[in-house]
């Protein structure tokens, strides 16, 4: 990973992560508000300027359901940046490294989904990320790496919890929290062994919501009484997909591990960290 490294969506959950990280090399960490990416000529002014080595594209629409009625704004931000970007790394010989989510597909499989399965979007924010991912893999070495239920210290998501009287969960998603330190750590490692295709970023294990937030309360020993609510009787704009199980084996195989861990570990690690 030698040279200059341009972040995108820097102020974001897995921006400002890799922006804290990366310290071994010139890097532009830019916000929306120093790099439009929805704007191809801004987009190709930075590498000029830049001239960038890697490029982690963190900068997404991520409202699920807000996508569902502001479809230009979520195609243009998550997949025209992709095409725009694509075209630059393939110009000035960049890296593009790309994330995407577990929501391509359907959620209607039954074991785990690997990276060869048939994407079957479940909502209008996965059909975009679904494009964004062709535009990244017209590169031969771009890395896409698919992952979910983000967490970290610009979303903490569960700190919530301790002031609430109760609080409703959902029972039957299941996938596992992601957090994003861990995301950069593995990315950074199939980006160090020259790896390139697309991964699914996940631990060994999973849970629903529920059992998430139940983790937690246990966990931080909150008095909250946590109820239980199914996706159909939320009615939410947006489909979600209720077996959002990812395999990470592709991933251990690529990298040499046994185990990627448990999302219980570093959500352990995560909320004994915050004050």
């Amino acid at each position: 990973m030698n040279g200059p490294c341009l972040i995108t969506g820097a102020k974001g959950l897995l921006g400002s992560e890799f922006a804290t990280a990366v310290r071994d090399r010139p890097v532009h960490a830019m916000g929306k508000d120093a790099l439009d990416v929805t704007d191809k000529e801004a987009i190709w002014r930075t590498f000029e300027s830049v001239q960038p080595r890697i490029v982690f594209h963190t900068a997404a629409y991520t409202q699920v359901d807000a996508a569902e009625s502001h479809r230009d704004n979520a195609h243009r931000l998550n997949a025209e940046s992709v095409k725009h970007l694509a075209g630059a790394c393939r110009e000035y010989n960049a890296k593009l490294v790309h994330f995407s989510t577990d929501q391509v597909f359907d959620g209607k499989k039954p074991v785990p989904y690997v990276e060869t399965d048939t994407p079957s979007p479940s909502n209008y924010y996965a059909q975009t990320k679904l494009e964004s991912e062709a535009y990244a893999l017209e590169l031969p070495d771009a890395l896409v790496l698919r992952v979910q239920w983000l967490y970290g210290a610009a979303r903490p998501r569960f700190t919530h919890l301790g002031k609430k009287t109760s609080f409703t969960a959902i029972c039957d998603q299941i996938g596992a929290p992601t957090w994003s330190r861990d995301v950069v750590r593995l990315a950074f490692q199939l980006v160090e062994r020259n790896k390139h295709g697309l991964f699914h970023l996940s631990y060994d294990d999973h849970a629903s919501w529920l059992e998430v937030f139940q983790y937690v309360k246990d966990l931080k020993g909150y008095s909250v009484n946590l109820q239980s609510v199914s996706t159909q009787e939320l009615r939410l704009p947006a489909g979600r997909p209720l077996n959002a199980v990812l395999s990470n084996l592709k991933l251990k195989e690529s990298l040499g591990l046994t185990t990627v861990g448990s999302w219980k570990t570093s959500l352990r690690e995560f909320l004994t960290g915050l004050p």
